[in-house]
């Protein structure tokens, strides 16, 4: 097995899968990415990566998704090799932290909550999280909505997770809470200066990307 294109296979697989938002399949990959495979090659690696829950199958038609694994696995072998769109870090470096929150909520459809340093929590970004494909199934926002509130609840032991570190992404079942409803969305924390920054999400995110430019510009 060639382990170089199976990983490659895997990075387009939740690349098509974060563009289009919706499960991705072999017909799809090889139109975009490999035309030079035979669909037997193609078939055999995607059953590969199943097999070695970095994805995971939606239904025998519909295509595949990143599991949580999967997910984590993408952040942690393409974090380095991530190269920011300098104008945009140019653009967003410039501006306050407020309206960098407003920027990044916008831009990655991603709802904030920020603790200050007093204590009163800021939040906002519902519309731009509802810009979501995903968003079209109702229980999936009511989850939502009570995601939220278990954030608001235990953020304590979030920012105690923290301890000395700056950041921390926790996907789908990573998160500490250990509740079934949290397994549907991702939770970023970032500490910047005395303030603690949450960011909420469907787990459906460029995280590389995603948590460099956090990294870069709060």
């Amino acid at each position: 097995m060639n382990v170089e294109l199976k990983k490659d296979l895997f990075n387009k697989c939740v690349i098509l899968h974060i563009k289009k938002g919706r499960p991705v399949g072999s017909k799809l990959l090889k139109k975009k990415f490999f035309k030079h495979l035979a669909d037997s090659t193609l078939r055999f690696y995607l059953n590969r990566l199943v097999k070695e829950k970095l994805l995971e199958n939606v239904n025998e038609y519909a295509g595949r998704v990143p599991t949580d694994y999967g997910w984590r696995n993408f952040l942690e072998w393409n974090l380095e090799k991530v190269h920011l769109n300098q104008e945009e870090v140019k653009l967003v470096s410039k501006i306050s932290f407020k309206n960098k929150v407003l920027y990044f909520s916008k831009e990655y459809k991603i709802y904030y909550l920020i603790k200050e340093n007093d204590g009163h929590f800021v939040e906002g970004g519902l519309e731009n999280v509802l810009r979501n494909n995903e968003f079209y199934n109702i229980d999936l926002l009511k989850d939502f909505a009570d995601f939220l509130r278990l954030i608001k609840e235990h953020f304590n032991k979030f920012t105690e997770q923290l301890g000395n570190q700056d950041f921390l992404v926790y996907i789908g079942s990573e998160n500490p809470l250990k509740l079934e409803i949290v397994n549907k969305f991702s939770l970023i924390i970032k500490r910047s200066g005395n303030r603690i920054c949450s960011f909420v999400a469907l787990k459906r995110l460029n995280y590389p990307y995603i948590t460099k430019f956090i990294n870069e510009i709060l």
